[in-house]
């Protein structure tokens, strides 16, 4: 399993999860260890201990943002970027963002171009009002 695949599995756990208490842990520990080298490595990222110290602390940032939002979601106070502004076409380069396909794997399965695929990844995040496929992933996975 890819660490991108792993990612998008964890945020999909998180996202079916109705425990509030847990959600905050998950926050907390992720914020932690993602802004200090000094802390153990909390045990939702264990399965990725042959990852670099850099990689392990982008992935507990995106599963921190995605656990927060849960979290927002669960108390009222959020329900995610809005999906409606973007068009069937990039609704389904989403979906495939969110499983963890490149740019180039997307226009393959779809039957574009890869430049074809780039701008619409590119308009997707304008829309979305996000700068990263990560946050597009976790917001399609919040949604």
């Amino acid at each position: 399993m890819t660490l991108l695949e792993w990612t998008a599995q964890a945020v999909e756990e998180i996202v079916r999860t109705d425990d509030i208490r847990e959600l905050r842990a998950i926050v907390d520990a992720m914020m932690a260890f993602s802004k200090c080298r000094s802390l153990a490595i909390p045990e939702l990222l264990l399965p990725l201990v042959r990852e670099s110290d850099e990689d392990l602390r982008s992935v507990a940032s995106i599963i921190a943002s995605v656990a927060n939002t849960r979290v927002k979601e669960l108390e009222g106070y959020c329900q995610g970027p809005d999906l409606a502004p973007l068009s069937a076409v990039q609704r389904e380069i989403l979906s495939w963002i969110a499983k963890g396909k490149t740019n180039s794997e997307i226009a393959v399965i779809t039957g574009r171009t890869k430049r074809s695929t780039d701008y619409q990844v590119i308009e997707i995040l304008k829309k979305m009002e996000i700068t990263s496929r990560a946050q597009a992933a976790a917001a399609f996975a919040v949604r």
